[in-house]
C-alpha cells in the first residue's frame, strides 16, 4: 500500500459527512446527456444536478427514522433466545435510544446494526 493511498484512507475516514468529495464516475453517454440537459434546464451545474437527484433518491435519515429502525430491531431481537451477545446489544440499543438525542451519528447507527447482526449470527451457530 502506497503512502498516498494510506493518507487518503485516513483523510476520508475523518471527514465530516457534509464535506465535498471528488471522485471519478463513469456513466453511459446517453445518461450524461440527459443529466446535462436537465441541469441546463434547471440552471444548475452538472455536479449540482447529480447531487440534487442523489439527495432526492437517498435522503438523510431523520431522527424519527433512526428511532423507528432501532425500535424494530429491538422487537426483532426479542424473538431470539437470550444469549450474552443478544442481551448485550439489546442493552446497548436501549442506552442509545434513551441517552443520545437523535439523530445518532451515521457511523454509530451502522455500527449498532452490524453488531446486532453479528450477535444474531453468533446465536444461530
Amino acid at each position: 500500500m502506497s503512502l498516498a493511498s494510506r493518507t487518503n484512507f485516513v483523510h476520508y475516514s475523518r471527514m465530516k459527512a457534509d464535506c465535498l468529495v471528488q471522485f471519478k464516475l463513469m456513466i453511459p453517454a446517453g445518461l450524461k446527456a440527459r443529466v446535462e440537459a436537465s441541469a441546463q434546464k434547471n440552471r444548475r451545474s452538472l455536479s449540482q444536478e447529480i447531487v440534487r437527484v442523489l439527495e432526492e433518491q437517498f435522503p438523510t435519515p431523520t431522527a424519527h427514522d433512526q428511532e423507528v429502525a432501532l425500535s424494530r430491531l429491538l422487537e426483532h431481537l426479542s424473538s431470539y433466545p437470550d444469549s450474552e451477545a443478544v442481551s448485550s446489544i439489546r442493552a446497548k440499543i436501549l442506552r442509545k435510544l434513551n441517552s443520545v438525542p437523535p439523530p445518532i451519528p451515521e457511523t454509530e447507527f451502522n455500527a449498532l446494526l452490524i453488531e446486532a447482526l453479528s450477535a444474531v449470527q453468533a446465536d444461530r451457530s
